[in-house]
């Protein structure tokens, strides 16, 4: 997250200069064409050009658009905790849209997210750790609960078309969120326990 505020920073920062330096050039020409074309030619008493008026006008719009512009985006900048809150925000939205299905493509070329779905194997039976420990609170006694269902979801990163260095290095993690059951891999337990027909908004991973 303070990377991405960071990135985020520089990137107005230099946003900001751009506008500036635009500014000061468009400003310097106004400035330019006020003394050599409309000063001069007003103390010498010459009407002044409908073409040389135009112009100076539209360097003054241009001027005044510009300094719109830089007022808007300092106003439009945010600090840390604003953005955090942003992002956060975000990503919790993001993640119901996978969930519903969907596909997002990450920008600059950093991969895709999505749920992917494989059929388990019961010949090598797993654990459903939560239902087990439920059990033994309720009588007191440790006896294996294993999954049932057909299938085996997953948060998918098809990170093959990522454009970063050593990516098959990378790996991604969706968050848990033991306290708000908000994390990547809370919802989507909650997502396919809670509706049997969840299997037909996903694809099928061969390979994982």
């Amino acid at each position: 997250m303070l990377d991405a505020f960071a990135e985020y920073n520089q990137r107005r920062k230099k946003e900001l200069a751009i506008l500036k330096e635009d500014l000061e050039e468009v400003d310097t020409e106004r400035l330019r064409m006020w003394r050599l074309q409309i000063r001069t030619r007003g103390e010498a008493g010459k009407p002044i050009p409908r073409f040389i008026e135009d112009d100076f006008n539209r360097l003054k719009r241009g001027v005044a658009g510009l300094k719109r512009k830089i007022t808007e985006h300092e106003a439009a900048t945010v600090d840390k905790e604003t953005f955090r809150a942003i992002i956060g925000e975000f990503n919790l939205a993001l993640i119901d849209v996978i969930l519903e299905g969907y596909e997002f493509s990450i920008p600059s070329r950093l991969g895709r997210l999505s749920i992917k779905k494989s059929r388990r194997r019961f010949d090598h039976p797993t654990v459903d750790w939560p239902s087990t420990k439920k059990l033994e609170r309720e009588t007191g006694k440790l006896a294996l609960i294993y999954y049932t269902n057909e299938w085996i979801y997953r948060w998918y990163w098809a990170k093959h078309a990522c454009n970063i260095p050593n990516k098959s290095v990378y790996m991604f993690h969706p968050t848990v969120d033991k306290r708000t059951k908000k994390g990547a891999r809370n919802k989507l337990h909650q997502a396919v326990v809670n509706d049997e027909f969840a299997h037909l908004r996903y694809e099928t991973a061969y390979a994982i």
